[in-house]
């Protein structure tokens, strides 16, 4: 851990001289939960874009040291304006290797760029709190103890692994939950979940009424079971992922 905490004293000493990280939100109620108490912590400047709300995204992103996407209801293949706009830029970060981390939808538009395919997912909808499995030993460098701990998800579709990456987690209802290359960390799971966003998720009983019945969809009631345990599990590995990206951020 010696090199994450060196990291994390080079946010907090270089303060105001740093670049900001953009942040990509693409829903209302989809906003960057934990990352956002972790940029608070460790003194990192952060940039909110909410092109769903008909906001100018950046020309650029030169200006930023890193690119942090969340996730949306909407799906990759929409070709929405504003998402395809964040494609362009997460396409520029890789090449400049800015590093990029994308949140379920983000983790698809960070796959898609590299070259993977979205799909239907194998197994099905995805919704509730389901455990990892970990593909060692990157999985462990990524996330720490994660096999076996539960996280958050709600998806229906899924990216394909591009050339050159690493799959990092596994979980019983899709093979590919998160992945890096280089720099870059693209997840299928939400590991941005907070107590507040769960409630908020909970409750949208009418999003989750089409999916029930299938084997990978908890009823409203259980997403929220356990929910104080779950919701730590989560941050610890949510912690430890962040601690992990942050070493790459352009300075």
């Amino acid at each position: 851990m010696a090199a994450l905490r060196g990291g994390l004293f080079l946010l907090v000493s270089q303060g105001e001289n740093m670049k900001p990280v953009a942040i990509f939100q693409h829903y209302p109620g989809e906003g960057p939960g934990y990352f956002a108490e972790f940029a608070e912590r460790v003194h990192l400047k952060t940039r909110l874009f909410q092109g769903y709300e008909g906001q100018t995204l950046p020309e650029s992103c030169r200006d930023y040291a890193g690119l942090v996407v969340m996730g949306g209801p909407m799906s990759v293949r929409d070709r929405l304006p504003f998402v395809e706009a964040e494609k362009r830029l997460i396409a520029e970060a890789v090449k400049l290797e800015i590093p990029v981390i994308g949140h379920c939808l983000g983790g698809q538009l960070l796959a898609e760029v590299l070259g993977g395919e979205i799909t239907d997912n194998p197994g099905g909808s995805e919704i509730g709190w389901h455990p990892l499995s970990s593909h060692e030993p990157a999985g462990a460098h990524w996330f720490g103890a994660a096999d076996g701990v539960e996280v958050f998800h709600w998806h229906s579709e899924n990216f394909t692994l591009p050339r050159g990456a690493q799959l990092l987690m596994s979980s019983a209802h899709c093979p590919h939950q998160a992945f890096s290359h280089g720099i870059h960390l693209g997840m299928q799971f939400h590991i941005e979940m907070t107590s507040h966003m769960l409630e908020h998720w909970s409750e949208c009983e009418d999003e989750l009424a089409p999916h029930l019945g299938k084997p990978g969809v908890q009823e409203a009631l259980e997403l929220k079971g356990n929910a104080t345990q779950r919701v730590l599990g989560s941050n610890r590995l949510a912690e430890h992922a962040y601690r992990v990206w942050v070493q790459g951020l352009k300075t």
